[in-house]
């Protein structure tokens, strides 16, 4: 067993319909996205619609879109307690009726405190069914699950909070 505590859950990319603030398509920056693609969580913490709002990005700073707001919250509250969080693409597709809103489904690794790198890898090898153990953080108590075997961290920017914040 692990001496620290590592989630995973699912969720989907809030805003790709929606332009970028640079006036970028962020359909067509999710367009290029491929499964297991690791991206960049970046809180916003002077977004004048959400302080809690936190950017979905590409490793090249193409933003895909946010977080959805009360999935931002939590993240913003835990990341704050030193908890850092790695998301993959899981799948991209148009699976919603009516058939007509692309769309970006996240896998994203809850990691407490304190858990070292390779205990995250081991995290991830020792996964066998994502799905089965899917859970969503609270702020309240999140139980422990495994996560899945095909996506790896490739880089450290995908953890936030960076190591200089």
């Amino acid at each position: 067993m692990f001496q620290h505590q590592i989630t995973h859950f699912f969720d989907l990319v809030a805003g790709i319909p929606h332009p970028n603030r640079d006036g970028s398509n962020r359909l067509q920056i999710a367009l290029e996205c491929k499964p297991c693609e690791q991206l960049d969580l970046v809180p916003e913490p002077d977004n004048p619609s959400d302080s809690n709002a936190i950017a979905v990005l590409r490793e090249n700073g193409q933003q895909v879109g946010y977080l959805p707001t009360e999935l931002a919250a939590i993240v913003t509250y835990e990341i704050a307690q030193r908890w850092k969080y790695v998301a993959f693409v899981w799948s991209l597709g148009d699976d919603t009726p009516p058939y007509t809103v692309f769309g970006i489904e996240l896998v994203i690794l809850r990691i407490s405190p304190g858990t070292t790198d390779a205990e995250v890898r081991a995290y991830i090898d020792e996964t066998s069914d994502w799905r089965a153990t899917n859970t969503r953080p609270s702020p309240v108590a999140v139980s422990q699950t495994p996560t899945p075997a095909v996506c790896v961290p490739t880089r450290q920017p995908g953890v936030w909070p960076h190591p200089a914040s």
